[in-house]
Protein backbone atom coordinates (compact mmCIF):
# COMPACT_ATOMS: atom_id res chain seq x y z
CA UNK A 1 0.00 0.00 0.00
CA UNK A 2 2.84 2.39 0.83
CA UNK A 3 4.58 1.47 -2.42
CA UNK A 4 1.38 2.16 -4.35
CA UNK A 5 1.06 5.56 -2.71
CA UNK A 6 4.67 6.38 -3.57
CA UNK A 7 4.14 5.37 -7.21
CA UNK A 8 1.03 7.50 -7.58
CA UNK A 9 2.52 10.49 -5.79
CA UNK A 10 5.69 10.30 -7.90
CA UNK A 11 4.46 9.26 -11.36
CA UNK A 12 0.71 9.77 -11.31
CA UNK A 13 -2.35 7.48 -11.05
CA UNK A 14 -1.71 5.99 -14.50
CA UNK A 15 1.41 4.23 -13.14
CA UNK A 16 -0.32 2.74 -10.10
CA UNK A 17 -0.65 -1.01 -9.56
CA UNK A 18 -3.94 -1.03 -7.64
CA UNK A 19 -5.91 -2.39 -10.61
CA UNK A 20 -3.47 -5.28 -11.09
CA UNK A 21 -2.71 -6.39 -7.51
CA UNK A 22 -4.89 -8.44 -5.16
CA UNK A 23 -5.34 -8.16 -1.40
CA UNK A 24 -4.30 -11.45 0.28
CA UNK A 25 -6.28 -12.90 3.20
CA UNK A 26 -4.79 -15.84 5.06
CA UNK A 27 -7.80 -17.95 5.98
CA UNK A 28 -5.91 -20.26 8.34
CA UNK A 29 -6.02 -17.50 10.96
CA UNK A 30 -9.83 -17.61 10.93
CA UNK A 31 -10.06 -21.09 12.44
CA UNK A 32 -9.31 -22.16 16.02
CA UNK A 33 -6.61 -24.54 14.81
CA UNK A 34 -4.98 -21.80 12.76
CA UNK A 35 -4.97 -19.37 15.68
CA UNK A 36 -3.37 -21.98 17.96
CA UNK A 37 -0.72 -22.65 15.30
CA UNK A 38 0.08 -18.93 15.13
CA UNK A 39 0.39 -18.77 18.91
CA UNK A 40 2.76 -21.74 18.94
CA UNK A 41 4.85 -20.15 16.20
CA UNK A 42 5.02 -16.90 18.17
CA UNK A 43 6.22 -18.79 21.25
CA UNK A 44 9.16 -20.21 19.29
CA UNK A 45 10.43 -16.78 18.21
CA UNK A 46 13.68 -15.70 19.87
CA UNK A 47 13.06 -13.62 22.98
CA UNK A 48 15.51 -10.99 21.77
CA UNK A 49 13.46 -10.54 18.60
CA UNK A 50 10.07 -10.21 20.30
CA UNK A 51 11.55 -7.88 22.95
CA UNK A 52 13.09 -5.69 20.23
CA UNK A 53 9.76 -5.42 18.40
CA UNK A 54 7.88 -4.59 21.61
CA UNK A 55 10.43 -1.97 22.66
CA UNK A 56 10.47 -0.39 19.21
CA UNK A 57 6.68 -0.29 19.07
CA UNK A 58 6.53 1.16 22.59
CA UNK A 59 8.76 4.13 21.76
CA UNK A 60 6.61 5.22 18.81
CA UNK A 61 4.19 8.09 19.13
CA UNK A 62 0.45 7.49 18.99
CA UNK A 63 0.28 9.31 15.66
CA UNK A 64 2.66 6.79 14.12
CA UNK A 65 1.04 3.70 15.65
CA UNK A 66 -2.42 4.80 14.52
CA UNK A 67 -1.27 5.62 10.99
CA UNK A 68 -2.27 2.94 8.45
CA UNK A 69 1.07 3.50 6.69
CA UNK A 70 2.75 1.94 9.73
CA UNK A 71 0.20 -0.66 10.84
CA UNK A 72 -2.77 -1.62 8.69
CA UNK A 73 -5.39 -3.71 10.50
CA UNK A 74 -8.42 -5.43 9.04
CA UNK A 75 -11.46 -6.65 10.98
CA UNK A 76 -13.33 -9.40 9.10
CA UNK A 77 -17.02 -9.96 9.89
CA UNK A 78 -19.01 -12.78 8.31
CA UNK A 79 -21.86 -11.34 6.23
CA UNK A 80 -24.92 -13.41 5.34
CA UNK A 81 -27.81 -12.75 3.03
CA UNK A 82 -28.29 -12.53 -0.73
CA UNK A 83 -25.59 -10.71 -2.67
CA UNK A 84 -26.57 -7.66 -4.70
CA UNK A 85 -24.83 -5.75 -7.45
CA UNK A 86 -24.14 -3.00 -4.92
CA UNK A 87 -22.08 -5.30 -2.73
CA UNK A 88 -18.30 -5.20 -2.85
CA UNK A 89 -15.93 -8.00 -2.00
CA UNK A 90 -14.36 -6.09 0.88
CA UNK A 91 -15.35 -2.96 2.78
CA UNK A 92 -12.94 -0.74 4.69
CA UNK A 93 -13.76 1.44 7.69
CA UNK A 94 -11.24 4.08 8.68
CA UNK A 95 -10.15 3.91 12.33
CA UNK A 96 -10.80 7.64 12.59
CA UNK A 97 -14.48 7.02 11.79
CA UNK A 98 -14.97 4.46 14.56
CA UNK A 99 -16.49 5.39 17.95
CA UNK A 100 -13.94 6.10 20.69
CA UNK A 101 -14.73 2.81 22.47
CA UNK A 102 -14.10 0.73 19.36
CA UNK A 103 -10.89 2.59 18.62
CA UNK A 104 -9.71 1.75 22.12
CA UNK A 105 -10.49 -1.92 21.56
CA UNK A 106 -8.53 -1.93 18.32
CA UNK A 107 -5.58 -0.46 20.15
CA UNK A 108 -5.70 -3.15 22.85
CA UNK A 109 -6.42 -6.17 20.66
CA UNK A 110 -3.87 -7.19 18.03
CA UNK A 111 -5.65 -10.31 16.83
CA UNK A 112 -9.41 -10.73 16.87
CA UNK A 113 -10.96 -14.16 16.58
CA UNK A 114 -14.66 -13.99 15.90
CA UNK A 115 -17.21 -16.79 15.74
CA UNK A 116 -18.99 -17.00 12.42
CA UNK A 117 -22.09 -15.29 13.72
CA UNK A 118 -23.66 -11.99 12.81
CA UNK A 119 -25.76 -9.81 15.09
CA UNK A 120 -29.47 -10.35 14.58
CA UNK A 121 -31.98 -7.78 15.76
CA UNK A 122 -35.10 -8.90 17.67
CA UNK A 123 -33.56 -12.35 18.16
CA UNK A 124 -35.78 -12.90 21.24
CA UNK A 125 -38.94 -11.40 19.72
CA UNK A 126 -41.76 -13.22 17.92
CA UNK A 127 -44.52 -12.51 15.45
CA UNK A 128 -48.14 -13.42 16.36
CA UNK A 129 -48.01 -16.62 14.30
CA UNK A 130 -45.06 -17.91 16.29
CA UNK A 131 -46.71 -16.94 19.58
CA UNK A 132 -49.87 -18.81 18.68
CA UNK A 133 -47.93 -21.87 17.55
CA UNK A 134 -46.17 -22.00 20.93
CA UNK A 135 -49.49 -21.64 22.77
CA UNK A 136 -51.04 -24.44 20.71
CA UNK A 137 -48.04 -26.67 21.26
CA UNK A 138 -47.97 -26.09 25.03
CA UNK A 139 -51.68 -26.11 25.82
CA UNK A 140 -52.91 -28.44 23.06
CA UNK A 141 -55.76 -26.11 22.12
CA UNK A 142 -56.70 -24.00 19.10
CA UNK A 143 -55.28 -20.48 19.21
CA UNK A 144 -55.72 -18.24 16.19
CA UNK A 145 -53.50 -15.20 15.44
CA UNK A 146 -56.24 -13.06 13.89
CA UNK A 147 -58.82 -13.56 16.64
CA UNK A 148 -57.64 -15.30 19.82
CA UNK A 149 -54.30 -13.54 20.01
CA UNK A 150 -55.89 -10.17 19.30
CA UNK A 151 -58.33 -10.69 22.19
CA UNK A 152 -55.39 -11.65 24.42
CA UNK A 153 -53.28 -8.54 23.80
CA UNK A 154 -56.37 -6.35 24.11
CA UNK A 155 -57.32 -7.97 27.42
CA UNK A 156 -53.86 -7.51 28.92
CA UNK A 157 -53.32 -4.13 27.20
CA UNK A 158 -49.84 -4.94 26.01
CA UNK A 159 -50.00 -2.70 22.92
CA UNK A 160 -52.14 0.08 21.37
CA UNK A 161 -55.06 -0.57 19.10
CA UNK A 162 -54.38 -0.94 15.39
CA UNK A 163 -54.11 2.47 13.74
CA UNK A 164 -53.02 4.21 16.95
CA UNK A 165 -50.99 7.37 16.40
CA UNK A 166 -48.25 6.35 18.84
CA UNK A 167 -47.13 2.79 18.19
CA UNK A 168 -44.53 2.77 20.95
CA UNK A 169 -46.93 2.81 23.88
CA UNK A 170 -46.56 -0.88 24.61
CA UNK A 171 -45.86 -2.91 27.71
CA UNK A 172 -42.18 -3.61 26.91
CA UNK A 173 -42.22 -6.73 29.06
CA UNK A 174 -44.46 -8.37 26.49
CA UNK A 175 -44.50 -6.36 23.26
CA UNK A 176 -42.43 -3.78 21.36
CA UNK A 177 -42.94 -1.85 18.14
CA UNK A 178 -40.54 -2.84 15.35
CA UNK A 179 -39.96 0.41 13.47
CA UNK A 180 -37.95 -1.24 10.70
CA UNK A 181 -40.72 -3.65 9.72
CA UNK A 182 -43.72 -1.58 10.80
CA UNK A 183 -45.32 -4.13 13.12
CA UNK A 184 -45.45 -5.38 16.70
CA UNK A 185 -43.32 -8.24 17.98
CA UNK A 186 -43.76 -10.17 21.20
CA UNK A 187 -41.36 -11.39 23.86
CA UNK A 188 -40.67 -14.77 25.43
CA UNK A 189 -42.28 -13.41 28.59
CA UNK A 190 -45.53 -12.88 26.65
CA UNK A 191 -45.54 -16.50 25.54
CA UNK A 192 -44.92 -17.66 29.10
CA UNK A 193 -47.73 -15.45 30.37
CA UNK A 194 -50.20 -16.83 27.85
CA UNK A 195 -49.28 -20.48 28.34
CA UNK A 196 -49.44 -20.06 32.13
CA UNK A 197 -52.63 -18.05 32.54
CA UNK A 198 -54.60 -19.62 29.72
CA UNK A 199 -53.93 -23.10 31.06
CA UNK A 200 -56.87 -22.49 33.37
CA UNK A 201 -60.10 -23.18 31.48
CA UNK A 202 -62.12 -20.44 33.18
CA UNK A 203 -59.37 -17.89 32.70
CA UNK A 204 -59.12 -18.90 29.03
CA UNK A 205 -62.84 -18.19 28.64
CA UNK A 206 -62.57 -14.84 30.43
CA UNK A 207 -59.66 -13.65 28.30
CA UNK A 208 -60.44 -15.15 24.88
CA UNK A 209 -64.25 -15.13 25.08
CA UNK A 210 -64.91 -18.82 24.48
CA UNK A 211 -63.98 -22.22 25.85
CA UNK A 212 -60.69 -23.76 24.68
CA UNK A 213 -61.04 -26.26 21.85
CA UNK A 214 -58.68 -29.20 21.90
CA UNK A 215 -56.55 -29.86 18.84
CA UNK A 216 -57.50 -32.95 16.88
Amino acid sequence: MNYERMLVDTFGASEGLADRLRFPVFLTSLSEEGVEALKETHKRLPKRLTRYVEEYDGMLSDNVREDSRYDFRVLLIAQTGPRTEADVAMRFVRAEDLPEEQRGQLEEIRTIVRDRQVPVSNVDKHRPGTVCARVRETLGVRFNPSSDHVRAWKHYRVRPESGAENHTRTDPRYCVWDEAHGDYVYTDAWIRKLTTELADRENFRAVIGHDPTALR
